[in-house]
């Protein structure tokens, strides 16, 4: 999730990389006014489509059938980055990383990008909402991937249609890597930050698991509280816990995407390593 209409004034080019089609689709649901549409990217000269909960962006997929499972935000990639990172530090190590729960489906594109790269990985997705998933299904090219990947068959891809909270609040499954990339719009889900949350989180990890959060949030200044408040947090749980915005260009005290990174094995993230890899082929330029 990330912005769209939002200090279109800060960024003087956002008119003319963006454009768009008419409205394709119109939802009212009971998590707000949804809105399917597909921009197209003068500067990438691609069609993208988009899911847009009351005007910001939820999700977003490619539509050129080859590029449908690529991803298409900075953030995402950012988070495939530390993954990919994560995947082959646990090689090294005569390990494997097998689970991944993702807490906040939208469009499920970070699934559909896992489930077409990593054919040795399973996740475990948590969506509030069945609507998402029908949205995900019938316009963001979510049924053409469990088809083309026999995930049925292979019982690679698990959607839990659910509240996240109560998920992680029971017994279960361990997990190597956790995702919180949970919105209602550009709001996070305030329940999944609480202290009672993360320790809920910690306790579905394993021993060398690695929890990440999504925010929007300042890095410092007036907006920085949503990150200050998230990473103290982290910090009682976690004995190494690192933060990185997605566009460290941007001014430090506009919002923006930040990755949040918590783990006990402090050699997963310390380091120049890891860093050059978050920000591997990542534009930096200030637009979304």
């Amino acid at each position: 999730m990330t912005s769209l209409f939002k200090k279109q004034k800060n960024y003087a080019n956002i008119y003319t990389v963006m454009s768009y089609t008419p409205l394709k689709k119109k939802f009212k649901t009971s998590f707000g006014l949804v809105d399917i549409v597909d921009m197209y990217r003068e500067d990438e000269g691609e069609w993208v489509r988009l899911l847009l909960v009351d005007r910001a962006q939820e999700s977003a997929s490619y539509v050129e059938e080859e590029k449908r499972n690529e991803l298409y935000f900075k953030y995402m990639r950012a988070l495939s980055n530390s993954l990919e990172y994560f995947v082959k530090e646990a090689k090294e190590r005569n390990d494997d990383i097998k689970d991944i729960l993702l807490i906040g489906g939208g469009g499920f594109s970070f699934p559909k990008y896992v489930m077409s790269h990593y054919e040795s990985l399973n996740m475990d997705v948590v969506e509030l909402y069945e609507e998402m998933l029908d949205y995900a299904l019938d316009y963001f090219y979510l049924k053409d991937l469990i088809e083309d990947y026999g995930l049925i068959k292979h019982k690679r891809l698990n959607i839990i249609i659910g509240d996240a909270v109560k998920f992680i609040s029971r017994p279960g499954k361990k997990y190597d890597i956790i995702i919180n990339d949970a919105f209602h719009g550009e709001t996070p889900n305030q329940d999944m930050l609480t202290p009672r949350a993360v320790e809920n989180i910690k306790a579905h990890l394993s021993a060398n698991g690695v929890y990440m959060i999504n925010l929007i949030t300042g890095i410092e200044g007036y907006h920085s509280m949503a990150g200050i408040v998230t990473e103290k947090v982290l910090e009682r749980f976690f004995k190494c816990v690192r933060s990185f915005p997605v566009l460290p260009c941007r001014d430090k005290k506009d919002k923006q995407n930040v990755i949040y990174i918590a783990t006990d094995n402090e050699a997963k993230v310390n380091g120049t390593d890891f860093e050059k890899e978050f920000y591997k082929c990542i534009k930096q330029r200030q637009t979304i």
